[in-house]
């Protein structure tokens, strides 16, 4: 190897090196901002575990080179984590890509909108919940006979129960309570529809057209796991989820897909 393409090999390894210090100090950067929040879920803990991890080997890069130097089993294993952590990555991106997907459109006209829930702060809708009543009262002034079925139970450190403060904040804007039904129990996605289609028959048992309303990033779960219950979902509508979440969202949503898929709800 020529002097000049060492040095463009040396020059490579070290942009290489800080543009991966760089993306890692964001990881910890973003994941201690959401905790600073009060966002505690696995789509802040695996980035603030992926950056601390990076930083660390990009402090002592040379020494952990040096290392695996000298053991060649320590380092094919190192090499086999790499790929899989690339194949990993990649497989994430798809899912990025895949998750946010169009509302549907609605072929009849509903007569129940379903908002699932989501956490609370302080007993007030977090960011997220608020972007999902807040496109479900653009639809329920839109469908002014349609009843609305809101869904979340009780979560830790709560005295309230989503359903409960998610019906307050549509009355607060004009929602009549004659319209509005409650299910206090659930604790998950899969509870939200198991326990919404127990409620249905005290709406209409032969001609309910339900029109399901939750995040962007949670739409394409909760549709299948409704087909799976065979709710009658005649469209589907997202709202957008906060830009500061938003990824770590949809990180939380590819483990909780995984989730869902291996114990047959979707």
């Amino acid at each position: 190897m020529n002097p000049t393409t060492l040095q463009i090999t040396v020059r490579l390894k070290l942009i290489k090196d800080y543009t991966l210090a760089l993306l890692s100090f964001l990881l910890v950067l973003n994941a201690v901002t959401l905790l600073f929040l009060d966002v505690f879920n696995v789509g802040v803990i695996i980035p603030l575990l992926l950056g601390l991890l990076g930083l660390i080997l990009f402090k002592y890069r040379q020494a952990w080179q040096q290392w695996l130097l000298h053991r060649p089993i320590y380092r094919s294993i190192y090499r086999v984590y790499r790929v899989g952590l690339c194949i990993w990555l990649m497989s994430l991106l798809l899912f990025f890509s895949w998750v946010i997907q169009p509302d549907t459109i609605e072929t009849v006209s509903p007569n129940v909108i379903l908002i699932l829930g989501s956490s609370l702060k302080n007993n007030h809708p977090s960011p997220t919940l608020q972007a999902r009543l807040d496109k479900g009262l653009i639809e329920a002034r839109r469908l002014p006979s349609a009843n609305i079925l809101l869904t979340g139970g009780i979560g830790i450190n709560q005295t309230q129960s989503e359903a409960a403060v998610m019906a307050d904040y549509l009355m607060m804007r004009g929602i009549e309570p004659s319209r509005i039904l409650l299910e206090e129990r659930s604790t998950s996605t899969y509870e939200n529809l198991v326990f919404s289609k127990a409620l249905l028959p005290d709406i209409d048992p032969l001609f309910t057209r339900i029109m399901i309303i939750s995040s962007d990033f949670h739409l394409l779960r909760a549709r299948a796991i409704a087909h799976q219950l065979n709710l009658p979902i005649v469209s589907a509508v997202g709202a957008p989820t906060p830009l500061l979440i938003r990824y770590n969202a949809r990180l939380r949503e590819y483990f909780a897909f995984i989730k869902s898929s291996l114990l047959n709800e979707l």
